[in-house]
């Protein structure tokens, strides 16, 4: 009756992945969906949200969603607040073959989400030194392991906040 009442939280969440952006071939789609491919294989609770599909499916469209098929992916028209899909996700991937100035990772960074990006155009000279962003050569075996540690961060703030009482903001 005096204070207030802790209630625990999930540990194992899905964890939410997300590639928002243009559909096209540089953009190097396939590769994140290998990427969860390979980790849900491996046993992990992760999911792939993908913005930017066109209204007339494209081949590259068709053939991303065949190889999505029996996975944790769902395809998703573009939106006008890619904030509010930032909020929702844990995780930004950006696995381009080319890049310029990379909004979508200036925008994640200053949310505060972890960015998992291939390391080319501007990536190491653009971003401020963050922990939230891993600059990775486009080896499936790199991605792996940063995403795995984004994972792993995740777990360790609820079981921190659960070992200290201190409720979190969870969207569940």
């Amino acid at each position: 009756m005096g204070g207030p009442t802790f209630r625990p939280y999930l540990l194992c969440m899905t964890y939410k992945f997300l590639y928002i952006g243009r559909i096209d071939k540089i953009k190097n789609i396939p590769f994140a969906i290998e990427l969860v491919r390979t980790l849900v294989q491996e046993g992990h609770d992760c999911s792939l949200s993908i913005f930017g599909i066109a209204t007339k499916m494209t081949r590259l469209e068709k053939k991303l969603r065949k190889q999505a098929r029996k996975l944790p992916i769902i395809f998703f028209p573009w939106v006008n607040d890619p904030v509010s899909v930032y909020l929702q996700h844990d995780c930004i991937l950006i696995p381009s073959f080319s890049e310029g100035l990379c909004m979508i990772a200036q925008e994640a960074n200053s949310l505060r989400k972890i960015v998992i990006m291939n390391d080319v155009g501007l990536a190491n000279h653009e971003l401020p030194p963050a922990w939230n962003i891993f600059i990775r050569p486009l080896i499936l075996a790199e991605w792996i392991k940063a995403a795995k540690i984004a994972m792993d961060y995740q777990q360790m703030a609820f079981r921190y906040c659960l070992e200290k009482k201190i409720p979190m903001i969870v969207d569940i």
